[in-house]
């Protein structure tokens, strides 16, 4: 898939859209040639991996066995995901008495 970005991407979306309906329960995200897939059980995760290699490799695509991630922590399209990802709420402290400019700058610093 050399001639076009374009081509491509909606070449591969096609080809997982019936992955999607089958393995409804599942995220599949694609761009380019990378391909993420996760949900919420194991077992989904498999039968829809497994989906979504054969459609890809009856395709004609050649997938390299060792780019699939299978553990932690994973990397896609230049992001490192952990088992884990949690990001705590920060705090929001609101000062009612505004009386310099420096207070109206952290009031507008705090919303954003």
């Amino acid at each position: 898939m050399k001639v076009s970005p374009i081509i491509c991407q909606w070449y591969v979306a096609s080809l997982l859209s019936a992955v999607r309906v089958a393995a409804e329960k599942a995220i599949i995200h694609h761009y380019m040639d990378d391909v993420l897939v996760c949900a919420p059980t194991d077992d989904v995760l498999s039968h829809a991996l497994d989906l979504t290699i054969n459609a890809l490799v009856v395709a004609g695509f050649e997938l390299q066995e060792d780019k699939v991630q299978r553990m932690p922590p994973w990397r896609y399209l230049g992001l490192e995901i952990g088992k884990r990802t949690i990001v705590p709420p920060q705090k929001l402290e609101i000062k009612a008495k505004i009386q310099t400019l420096a207070d109206v700058h952290q009031l507008c610093g705090a919303l954003n």
